[in-house]
């Protein structure tokens, strides 16, 4: 082989090199390509289930809020094909305890007596309440292990307390040192509300609740809700049985009269305030909403005070 025929050759080996580099390079960024557009799909699939469950949760709400439907009907849970359904559960917002009305009543027994039946100790019960009251206060004095503005800010947060009633639940996530409230009782803002009338409904309160406040055995309790529940023994189903009266109430406590009595004013069995829970679901994609509805005898037509979606 000459000299010009080696050169010649060389040349097209490096063209040919440079051939084949461009094509891995092209199919390696249509490959990439390929993937990207994989992901806008799947995304849009995502952002399109979404907002079919939330319209699926909407769709339980417009239902449960009409004037005619009870808190056990049918039509409160319907499954659709293709993995679609809404499941609405209405209860009333009284089987929570009002935070703002415990606070501003300056009588915090209820909360001593429900952290203990939560295993805090009278010191962690101590700064808790006085951590919520820091809060809830008007002044910027901090009290004995509690926190106002410089504590929070030197906590790392962005705001400092409210320095008024609790506006939401989630600003008592907010609290400085209410860590050992969320480590004993991971769920203990569940027991609470703003928008409830003060006084716990037996017919819908959690066992904690009917223990604490009617000063009963776990074992009372739970037979109460047993009951309660109806012959298949679930909750939020047609057989619940719903008190009516203090002496049923009272019967099924275990209790006398006089016994009821001495806490008859810290408990209901109606409510004008109702809590509805509608989930949407559309394969593993959730979306629920939250309403507080109030209804009075003078004004039958139910005023939305609350919508909250998460």
């Amino acid at each position: 082989m000459t000299l010009r025929t080696a050169h010649i050759v060389g040349r097209r080996g490096s063209a040919l090199f440079m051939v084949l580099w461009v094509i891995a390079l092209i199919s390696f960024l249509t490959l990439g390509l390929i993937e990207l557009m994989k992901i806008d799909i799947d995304m849009e699939i995502v952002r399109s289930k979404d907002f079919r469950a939330r319209q699926l949760a909407e769709s339980g709400i417009a239902i449960a809020t009409h004037p005619s439907i009870e808190r056990y009907d049918p039509l409160l849970f319907h499954e659709f094909d293709e993995g679609e359904s809404y499941d609405v559960r209405i209860e009333s917002e009284d089987a929570r305890l009002n935070i703002n009305r415990i606070m501003q009543s300056g009588d915090t027994d209820i909360l001593r007596r429900l952290f203990t039946h939560w295993d805090l100790t009278q010191s962690e019960i101590d700064d808790v309440l006085a951590a919520m009251e820091d809060w809830f206060d008007s002044d910027d004095l901090p009290r004995l292990n509690g926190a106002e503005f410089e504590e929070y800010i030197e906590a790392g947060r962005h705001r400092g307390p409210g320095n008024a009633p609790f506006r939401t639940l989630d600003e008592l996530r907010e609290v400085l040192g209410l860590d050992v409230l969320f480590d004993k009782k991971p769920d203990w803002i569940d027991f609470f509300s703003i928008y409830s009338s003060g006084r716990v409904n037996l017919n819908d309160a959690p066992i904690d609740l009917i223990q604490v406040i009617c000063g009963v055995t776990l074992t009372r309790a739970e037979s109460f809700v047993r009951l309660r529940n109806g012959p298949d023994r679930e909750e939020h189903t047609e057989d619940d049985v719903m008190f009516e009266n203090q002496q049923d109430a009272a019967a099924a406590l275990g209790l006398s009269a006089d016994e009821f009595q001495s806490f008859g004013n810290q408990v209901t069995l109606q409510s004008s305030t109702i809590r509805i829970t509608s989930v949407g679901r559309v394969d593993e994609h959730e979306r629920t909403i939250t309403v507080i509805l109030r209804r009075t005898a003078q004004n039958p037509t139910a005023e939305m005070i609350a919508w909250e979606e998460e």
